[in-house]
């Protein structure tokens, strides 16, 4: 922005210079040849003399001539003035280079090896199913982000599974119903995992989960529940809880899943009687559920 400002008060002076000196070379012109035109004469009062005219022209010129040279001197004297600073601005200054410190680099001592081939192991919520159950199984804590909870302690891994009116759900049979008989009130809902005889072991601990006093209480209010896990192909039981109330827990619970291909959770829930349509019933957890792999357990 400064570059053009002077750029403009450069060509400013130079326009009033040069006027300037077109005006002090015409008052020369008038000075050196005098003449009266005829609209001057026609206003030569009568009587007036013609030197007495040209001697008060000539001052008028010679009074024109003296300001255009002190116009042309002045701007002349700016001129140089103004390209005399600009040529000291463009100077570029000289800066002495600050010398560049000198970095010493230690040698970062070797990071430990870790060996990682000493556990291997996934835990079963890791694992994705083969289809997904949305609504009733839950991984890592409930629906609202609260974790599982039984006997009042907090877990934050494991599967959580309860019944929500999912299109999931469907009827328990009579055959396995608390007292064998056909109730509308017992829903029962699944889950599989495809483990492909990779596992040898599935260790976890399970029960109601605490966590939602709406679903938590004696069987009057909240029911029985009953928690299954099955080899789906061989059509195996390999854990049953039973039925069992709100105070259900087990820890420590290990299963052999050696042969194991697809691995079935089944969750079961019933009221209290046929007439008793269970609206609030138990949740059941399994909490840290964790899948050993073969070459672990050799």
């Amino acid at each position: 922005m400064s570059l053009a400002m002077d750029s403009s008060v450069l060509y400013q002076m130079l326009g009033i210079l040069f006027f300037s000196l077109i005006g002090l070379i015409a008052s020369i012109i008038r000075i050196r040849n005098p003449k009266i035109n005829a609209e001057e004469a026609a206003l030569v009062p009568a009587g007036s003399s013609y030197n007495r005219i040209m001697r008060n022209k000539n001052l008028r010129s010679m009074f024109t001539l003296i300001l255009f040279f002190v116009i042309f001197v002045v701007s002349l004297i700016s001129l140089v003035y103004q390209l005399t600073l600009k040529s000291v601005s463009t100077e570029a200054p000289i800066v002495e280079a600050t010398p560049t410190p000198t970095i010493v680099l230690q040698t970062a001592s070797p990071a430990p090896t870790v060996d990682t081939t000493t556990k291997k192991f996934t835990r079963l919520d890791e694992l994705m199913p083969i289809v997904a159950q949305d609504g009733n199984f839950f991984y890592n804590g409930w629906r609202d982000g609260t974790a599982f909870k039984i006997d009042g302690r907090a877990y934050l891994h494991g599967i959580g599974v309860l019944f929500s009116g999912t299109e999931n759900e469907t009827f328990v049979s009579a055959a396995d119903s608390p007292n064998n008989i056909d109730r509308g009130d017992c829903k029962e809902v699944s889950m599989e995992f495809a483990l492909r005889g990779a596992y040898s072991q599935l260790d976890f601990s399970i029960g109601v989960d605490s966590g939602d006093v709406i679903s938590f209480g004696d069987k009057n209010k909240n029911g029985i529940a009953q928690l299954i896990i099955l080899d789906k192909t061989q059509n195996t039981v390999l854990f049953d809880t039973g039925w069992q109330d709100y105070s259900y827990a087990k820890y420590d619970a290990s299963i052999d899943v050696t042969n194991v291909d697809i691995l079935k959770i089944v969750y079961r829930t019933c009221g209290v009687s046929t007439s008793n349509k269970l609206k609030n019933p138990l949740r059941f957890a399994i909490v840290d559920p964790i899948l050993i792999l073969k070459s672990d357990a050799e």
